[in-house]
C-alpha cells in the first residue's frame, strides 16, 4: 500500500473517530521524531508544532515510566482547565494525541481512542 493511500485511510479513521466522539475536538497521529502523519486540527493550530511537542511528551514519559518501574508508556492525560490532552502510543514509532472540551467523559472518550489506536494499528499491519 502507498504513502497516498495510507494517509487517506488514516485520515478516515480519525474523522470516523471525531463523528462518533462527542466533544472531541482535534487529533493528530504522530511519529516519535515529532512529524505530524495524518491530523484533524483547527486551522489555527500548527500541526508540526503539535507533532513536535507530542514527540517531547512521549519521550519524557517513556522515560518517566521506565524510572519508576511501571514499564513503558501506554497513554497519557493532562487536564487543563480548558480541555484535556490524551496520547496514546501506536506502535513504538507512532502516537494518536486528541484534545477534547472541559466536561468530556474522559472514560467515554477512552473507550473510543483506544478503539482507534487499534482499528490505526491493524491499518499499518501491526496486529491486534
Amino acid at each position: 500500500m502507498n504513502k497516498t493511500v495510507k494517509t487517506d485511510i488514516l485520515r478516515h479513521t480519525l474523522d470516523t473517530l471525531h463523528s462518533q466522539s462527542k466533544g472531541l475536538t482535534a487529533s493528530a497521529i504522530v511519529s516519535v521524531d515529532g512529524l505530524p502523519i495524518v491530523s484533524v486540527l483547527e486551522r489555527n493550530i500548527d500541526s508540526t508544532r503539535v507533532g513536535s511537542l507530542s514527540a517531547a511528551l512521549m519521550s519524557l514519559c517513556g522515560q518517566t515510566a521506565r524510572m519508576l518501574s511501571c514499564g513503558s508508556f501506554n497513554q497519557m492525560t493532562l487536564q487543563g482547565n480548558q480541555g484535556d490532552v490524551l496520547l496514546m502510543q501506536i506502535s513504538d514509532d507512532l502516537a494518536l494525541v486528541s484534545t477534547t472540551h472541559t466536561g468530556t467523559q474522559l472514560g467515554m472518550m477512552l473507550v473510543h481512542l483506544r478503539k482507534a489506536v487499534k482499528e490505526i494499528r491493524k491499518q499499518l499491519g501491526y496486529g491486534d
